[in-house]
């Protein structure tokens, strides 16, 4: 996977390079595939296999997120729980409809990696 995200990099910049030296708009575009790719490699799974730990964590913010579902509004929601601090991400729009700033939610973990957790909700 190492090799893939590499070659997609080195791609992206060269297609940036040509797009810059020949006043190339088309490869200036065509250079965000090759960066959204590195960026979809580089996103951590997580694997609910080995999240067995419960954790009940709190709801320290909820922000609107840049990403869109339908035309509707993702979220990020920043959670404490285990003396870890993280931010999930594009969470879906029910997601404020349901939980605001200060409540208590569900957290699985992965006992060896608190940081490789999801919401259970």
């Amino acid at each position: 996977m190492k090799t893939y995200f590499y070659f997609a990099i080195l791609l992206g910049l060269g297609l940036l390079t040509k797009a810059f030296y020949m006043d190339d708009f088309i490869s200036g575009v065509m250079a965000l595939i090759p960066f959204w790719f590195a960026y979809s490699i580089y996103q951590p799974k997580v694997d609910h296999n080995r999240c067995t730990e419960h954790f009940v964590g709190k709801i320290t913010s909820i922000k609107w997120s840049t990403f869109r579902l339908n035309t509707e509004k993702t979220y990020n929601v920043t959670v404490v729980y285990g003396n870890v601090t993280k931010t999930f991400k594009q969470l879906p729009p029910e997601f404020s409809h349901q939980f605001s700033t200060g409540d208590s939610i569900s957290i699985q973990a992965n006992p060896n990696n608190l940081k490789e957790s999801y919401l259970k909700y």
